[in-house]
């Protein structure tokens, strides 16, 4: 039998699977080989973490506290880009600055290999209209799951209809929709510098460049 992929892996652990495929990976797992059963246990751990240290807006008062403490990230001057028409809508274009680039240690203990002991890097970008945290989890093949969240300053609801996309040397490597909770997710990512751009019916919100290192 075909060994599950990661991203089955995960989505069986979420449980987000519909029910013919859940049982083909459930059958997969009975005599499944130690890498994949260490996967999915570093996913489990991985999850496990996520859901008791869940992630929030900073307060105001914290942020401009972490711009004082952090050492701005160097990027090149850019101007401000005009607002343009897109499909017929005014359409606003904003930069989101670097806030903060820290190593996070996983939730991994007592897992066999040690090849699942890699840390996750944690972004934070901060813009007048929405602030992005991105995670940038490793996989065993040596790329990164980015799992991301957009908060909206101005009101509790995400806009519809957002979308995350991934560019690399300027051009589009991945590209993801926002649900309504404001969570997307790119997969299979390999090293590189990128440059992350979340666009909503009336916006686009551009991330400066950030590199995804091991």
């Amino acid at each position: 039998m075909i060994a599950p992929t990661f991203q089955e892996l995960l989505d069986y652990a979420e449980g987000r699977l519909p029910e013919a495929d859940r049982s083909r990976i459930e059958a997969s797992l009975t005599d499944a080989d130690p890498t994949t059963r260490d996967t999915l246990a570093w996913i489990g751990a991985f999850l496990e973490q996520a859901r008791v240290a869940p992630l929030h807006p900073l307060p105001d008062a914290l942020e401009g506290r972490l711009r004082a403490v952090f050492t701005p990230v160097p990027r090149r001057a850019e101007r401000p880009a005009p607002e343009t028409e897109t499909l017929g809508r005014r359409f606003g274009r904003i930069l989101a600055e670097l806030i903060s680039e820290v190593t996070i240690a996983p939730a991994a203990a007592g897992l066999r290999s040690a090849s699942f002991q890699r840390p996750v890097r944690h972004y934070t970008f901060g813009s007048e209209r929405f602030d992005i945290i991105v995670n940038a989890l490793s996989r065993p093949d040596r790329r990164f799951d980015l799992h991301g969240q957009v908060y909206a300053r101005a009101s509790d609801a995400f806009p519809s209809n957002a979308s995350a996309q991934l560019l690399h040397d300027e051009r589009e490597w991945a590209i993801s929709v926002v649900d309504e909770h404001g969570e997307f997710r790119l997969t299979s990512v390999p090293s590189g510098r990128y440059t992350l751009v979340v666009a909503t019916p009336d916006c686009e919100v551009q991330c400066v460049s950030f590199a995804i290192e091991p």
